[in-house]
């Protein structure tokens, strides 16, 4: 009985140790994440620069992201990503209890620019043995604002822009666009409807297109 108790007061110890440098070297873990993102990027042949704050058990905030190819990669299909913010609140110890629903209590993203250029045509890719099932995991609360996205079509180009989504779940959220362009389709600009997220099933209502 008194080997248990030494035992358990160990294990006690060293998870709080665990946790407490984690806690008192998340600056240095940020700063690892950031050199070794830039050193994968440079040996991908593009740029990456972002700003990495937060605590690891509990959330994370990157601002300030950038993306661009480099000019000899002419197969990333992005010719420039930009991101204000982004933050993401979770609670770990729901993923471990495997509680997906209330993993992720929040996430922020504003003020994204997102350019995709065509690239030459690439082989398929290689068939690789199914894995486990990746869980669903969806955010608690959603607030998505100022999200623009281009795309070349031809000679015209695919546009979403002002992009803006605020939803909870088992609440009533909305969807904003500033201007939408499917070519050869039509244009169309202030659209507005009504979200709903319930019993894990997205609903939308109230979308009104100008006829074609």
């Amino acid at each position: 009985m008194p080997n248990q108790r030494k035992g358990r007061y160990v294990l006690y110890g060293l998870l709080t140790l665990i946790v407490l440098i984690a806690v008192f070297y998340q600056p240095i873990a940020f700063g690892i994440l950031g050199l070794v993102a830039k050193q994968v990027a440079r040996s991908q042949s593009f740029v990456l620069h972002f700003k990495v704050d937060g605590s690891i058990f509990t959330d994370i905030h990157v601002e300030d992201l950038h993306l661009e190819p480099l000019p000899n990669n002419t197969t990333l299909p992005i010719a420039r990503l930009d991101a204000k913010v982004f933050r993401a609140r979770y609670n770990l110890l729901r993923l471990f209890q495997k509680d997906y629903r209330h993993v992720v209590t929040s996430l922020e993203i504003k003020d994204v620019t997102i350019t995709i250029r065509p690239t030459p045509p690439q082989p398929p890719p290689l068939k690789k043995r199914a894995g486990p099932p990746i869980p669903l995991i969806v955010p608690e609360r959603l607030d998505i604002q100022n999200v623009n996205f281009s795309m070349p079509v031809q000679n015209d180009s695919l546009e979403v822009l002002g992009l803006s989504v605020a939803l909870a779940r088992n609440q009533s959220g909305a969807l904003n666009i500033s201007h939408l362009s499917i070519p050869q389709v039509g244009r169309w600009d202030n659209l507005h409807a009504l979200l709903n997220y319930k019993d894990d099933r997205l609903s939308l209502s109230g979308l009104a297109l100008a006829p074609i």
